[in-house]
């Protein structure tokens, strides 16, 4: 929304009650804040590479989960991502259930060494969803890190074509088979290889220049990114990241009622009730409901639909509507209710405007 009209707001109800003025503000302030995302989990997961796997300014690293020279960490993030590296533990469990529903999500980081093929990778992460209740998605962060700070070097190519054109499927069973192996190039070189792109990334490009041996260098290092799952993780937290606004946009609103209620008999009631009837404040209420972690499992990673037309709409209404009257929980049905009028609101304004 435009942050004019919450400024215009303030002035208005700081005139006529000074202290609901002041709280607004606080209100605001709150509602303004940048993200924050928190990376948390036991020591020797891999947190910090998973940090500069991620990349981004808004992350702070957190002192390590059960741990006996560490206070354990207030999980009080806009996001918090959790890092395992092998089986959940109780210690997992417990961090996990501290973090508000809708904002956690969770890596299996050297997802290259929990199991061996990428299958059984994924199966490993899906595992890990079940037990925890939070979506888990794997990830070799080393490799990100490696991939995005440095590309495959010419010579580090002219190396893994040489070993792909032997096509030797005992060659990456393990990192001392792969430098001892009768192979193409010496030993060095391989050992080299391992250094920068550990056995799992040494596959994964022997695999490519097999099926494709005129792949170019950064050919070859866009595999290992997409090999190393970044990119499902850097989709997935921008995805909760916007969930997490949006939720906070929610609990303003929430705010802004309680001062309203709080404000008896004088115009910053008023002129608080006007802002919560604003198109404004139904659009900070439909996202907010589209984020409720009761209808996750419906709306997925979509993001929120913006009918096209009236007709679009009013159809978008009536499914959140039955949607509502299913066996879904009192807080699925006040989601999908408060998304019903939203869609109200937009099939009445697009009418009055088609």
């Amino acid at each position: 929304m435009d942050d004019q009209e919450l400024d215009r707001l303030i002035e208005r109800v700081h005139r006529c009650d000074p202290e609901i003025g002041m709280a607004l503000i606080a209100a605001v302030a709150e509602f303004r804040r940048p993200m924050r995302v928190q990376i948390t989990g036991r020591e020797g997961t891999g947190r910090t590479t998973v940090a500069t796997a991620l990349g981004l300014p808004e992350i702070v690293e957190t002192d390590p989960v059960d741990s006996p020279d560490f206070a354990e960490p207030e999980l009080d993030g806009d996001v918090v991502v959790y890092v395992l590296a092998a089986g959940v533990t109780d210690a997992d469990r417990e961090a996990l259930r501290s973090v508000p529903a809708g904002h956690a999500m969770a890596v299996l980081n050297k997802a290259d060494a929990v199991r061996g093929d990428c299958p059984s990778v994924l199966t490993a992460a899906n595992e890990a969803t079940k037990v925890l209740g939070v979506r888990t998605l794997p990830l070799v962060a080393t490799l990100a890190v490696q991939a995005t700070a440095s590309g495959v070097t010419t010579t580090e190519l002219g190396v893994l074509r040489a070993l792909a054109s032997a096509d030797r499927p005992t060659l990456t069973l393990s990192p001392d088979l792969f430098v001892a192996a009768d192979a193409p190039s010496d030993a060095g070189s391989r050992r080299a290889l391992l250094e920068r792109w550990e056995l799992f990334g040494v596959t994964a490009a022997l695999a490519a220049l097999q099926r494709n041996p005129q792949l170019s260098g950064r050919a070859v290092t866009q595999i290992l990114n997409a090999a190393s799952g970044i990119d499902a993780v850097r989709t997935a937290m921008s995805t909760r990241l916007r969930r997490a606004a949006s939720l906070r946009g929610g609990r303003f609103l929430d705010t802004v009622e309680r001062l309203a209620a709080r404000a008896l008999g004088s115009g910053a009631r008023d002129e608080l009730e006007g802002f919560l009837r604003s198109a404004a404040a139904a659009q900070i209420g439909l996202e907010a409901a589209w984020a409720s972690p009761s209808i996750e499992g419906v709306v997925a990673d979509h993001a929120l639909a913006v009918p096209a037309d009236a007709a679009q709409a009013l159809q978008l209404a009536r499914w959140w509507r039955n949607y509502a009257g299913g066996d879904v929980g009192a807080p699925g049905r006040r989601a999908a209710l408060a998304i019903h009028h939203g869609y109200v609101r937009a099939w009445s304004s697009l009418g009055q405007h088609g």
